[in-house]
């Protein structure tokens, strides 16, 4: 009986019982339990549990429990993950000794298993049952090592050393640098120079990058738990101190399966070597990994006080607190007055404009502010084109100035440019997936998505959305498995994702759990995210058969909410409620032209798994085209989704993806 078998509630074994340690597992009640008491597990953990069981003391490979859990369904490694999370906590399995990891290999299950019940397959050794009775090969094995060292050794020149094996595609996270600075004020430049490593390495196309977000997410782990949370063979991790114009780094390359040092090294340098150190260290490396570096891609006169001033703008650009676009503007005005052929300030200074535009459109600011902050992004992007014609991120700002304008095929040609440089880069795979969700292809968006969650795996903001896409693809055990990663990354999701606490009432509705619906929404009674908080009440007192408090919710969502806002949201109820009429009369009271943000609006109504009620009735699906063909044509590039409310982008006709 497989592990499906044991989900689907079939096979010809049902009788049989594990025990192990101090628990039982009951196939014929489909049960986990410690003393009688039994310990809920979601179907897809104890399919896990049951597979481990089947395998106790051998090495079960990821791939192997992929294919036996999920059969057929395209998942990633972290549909494990959550698994893994919920059996270790409930087998209080806290220092991982009875579902041990072996880092890039798979998983064992460690404790002597009983099995009662119907026939039992052969008892598998465990690891002490390995001892026993494989020392004997074990040391003729070792003898014959020993023998072919030796007749080695005499066949080869004495300064000939043993070569390190190379690693089987290897992958790496630059952890964010400590800042050991007197005064603890060098933050921007320990960061910077993570950064720009990673920047360096991830030219490699060879070597796997996790990316910022994720890589900085995690300090204070040990190599084991980085290699399980991000899965990497290798981590580099480092200090920075400035004492004046000096600096001194520290740098070490950490194997995470060995858990040991490849190199720890110490750099003393000027400031106004600062390019030249990251180069070194990332030449390094990628020579450790035996990984190539693409040339790096020259920018003119770059002054070494300049470079300073870039670092301190980005980190200000990243970190985003009141008043820090102002600041990394300030800085970068200051590195491109001293280095007027620094395109990636130029780059910098673009978005910023345009995020500060996109600002002042959604609050209503006058036309003249509007338009000098148009201007200025269009200043800055001409003079980062002029130096930087190798760059992707300078394409991508030109990207967004010409789409802003009109200038579709303009706007296309220089994304073109970026994709070429770069096809992997998160920039242009976000927008790519923007492009797939605006025409209509969910399915193409979702795998691209997935692509840039496997780059920067701890990054909530794309694990949002991809729980989204997963949710308007109607998949919502796998969007149940990444909400719960992003809950157990966040547990107080809180300011621009603290509507991901709704998700979990909206999934629960969704799956047809209406009173654990009901029992969760009253958990996030204060969710800053009122509206939509009502718009899901009103949803689950009708699925619980509460007409008139369905319709007392409905009412007051429909009063304090603004339009087109309202219109949508009733819409989605009367559709839910069977009332399609309805439904169809508010959308038509809806004038796009109303509509800030048009792409959010445009998105949340064309996959709605609640106007999806309305499918096959000619009004809903001309509506729909023609909300497709508006989508087409709408909205601006966000190239930093992971710090801004991510837009749309598209231009008339397919662009491929190549999504694989």
């Amino acid at each position: 009986m497989t592990a499906h078998e044991a989900e689907a509630g079939t096979g010809s074994s049902s009788d049989r019982r594990f025990v192990f340690a101090d628990f039982e597992v009951d196939l014929q009640r489909g049960s986990l339990a410690r003393g009688g008491e039994e310990i809920a597990l979601r179907p897809k953990s104890f399919a896990v549990l049951l597979y481990l069981l089947e395998h106790a003391g051998q090495l079960v490979s990821r791939e192997e429990l992929l294919d036996a859990v999920w059969p057929g369904v395209v998942v990633t490694d972290d549909s494990i993950a959550q698994c893994l999370i919920e059996l270790r906590r409930a087998l209080g399995d806290d220092e991982r000794t009875m579902i041990r990891t072996v880092p890039r290999r798979g998983l064992i299950l460690e404790v002597p298993v009983q099995v009662e019940g119907a026939a039992a397959p052969p008892e598998p050794q465990t690891k002490s049952a390995t001892a026993r009775h494989g020392w004997k090969l074990a040391a003729g094995i070792a003898a014959m090592a020993v023998l072919a060292l030796w007749w080695a050794a005499g066949r080869r020149p004495a300064e000939a050393p043993l070569a390190a094996p190379e690693p089987a595609n290897p992958s790496i996270a630059v952890l964010r640098f400590t800042d050991l600075s007197p005064a603890g004020d060098h933050a921007w430049l320990a960061d910077g120079l993570s950064e720009e490593i990673m920047h360096r390495l991830a030219q490699s196309p060879s070597l796997r990058v996790i990316a910022r977000v994720s890589s900085f997410a995690v300090e204070g782990l040990a190599a084991a738990e980085l290699a399980e949370k991000l899965d990497v063979s290798h981590v580099l991790e480092g200090s920075l101190r400035r004492q004046g114009d000096a600096i001194r780094v520290t740098a070490q390359l950490i194997d995470t399966g060995t858990e040991t040092h490849l190199w720890s090294r110490v750099y003393d340098r000027g400031l106004d070597n600062i390019i030249d150190l990251q180069e070194e260290i990332a030449l390094a490396v990628a020579d450790s990994l035996h990984a190539s570096l693409v040339a790096p891609v020259e920018e003119v006169d770059i002054d070494p006080d300049a470079y300073a001033r870039f670092l301190e703008a980005r980190y200000f650009y990243l970190r985003r607190a009141d008043g820090d676009l102002e600041r990394a503007q300030a800085r970068l005005e200051e590195a491109v007055t001293i280095s007027p052929g620094f395109a990636r300030a130029w780059a910098y200074l673009s978005l910023i404009a345009r995020v500060q535009r996109s600002e002042a459109l959604y609050l209503g600011r006058p036309p003249g502010e509007i338009e000098s902050l148009h201007e200025r992004q269009r200043q800055a992007m001409e003079q980062a084109l002029r130096y930087g014609q190798g760059l992707p991120l300078v394409h991508i700002s030109a990207t967004n100035y010409y789409y802003s304008i009109g200038e579709t095929q303009r706007a296309a040609e220089q994304f073109e440019i970026a994709r070429s440089l770069d096809p992997d880069h998160y920039r242009v795979l976000n927008l790519l997936g923007n492009i797939a969700l605006h025409s209509g292809r969910l399915d193409e968006s979702l795998c691209l998505t997935r692509r840039i969650v496997t780059r920067d795996p701890l990054n909530r903001a794309f694990r949002a959305f991809l729980v989204q896409h997963l949710i308007w693809a109607g998949r919502l055990e796998e969007a149940q498995a990444e909400l719960d990663r992003i809950l157990e990354l966040a547990p107080s999701a809180t300011g621009r994702h603290a509507e991901l606490n709704l998700t979990v009432p909206l999934l629960q509705l969704l799956r047809g759990e209406f009173e654990e619906a009901a029992t969760s929404i009253e958990a996030v009674a204060e969710s800053p995210e009122r509206d939509q908080r009502e718009r899901l009440l009103a949803l689950i007192q009708h699925a619980l058969g509460l007409q008139a408090e369905s319709d007392a919710t409905l009412a007051r969502l429909i009063a304090e909410t603004n339009p087109p806002w309202n219109a949508v949201y009733a819409a989605e109820v009367h559709a839910w409620r069977g009332e399609g009429s309805a439904a169809l009369e508010w959308l038509s009271r809806i004038d796009p032209g109303e509509i800030r943000p048009l792409s959010k609006y445009f998105i949340t109504a064309y996959y709605s798994p609640f106007l999806a009620k309305l499918e096959g009735t000619p009004e809903w699906d001309d509506y729909r085209s023609g909300l497709l063909q508006i989508m087409r044509g709408d909205g601006e590039v966000d190239p930093d989704a992971s710090d801004d409310d991510s837009s749309g982008f598209a231009w008339p006709g397919d662009s491929a993806s190549a999504c694989g």
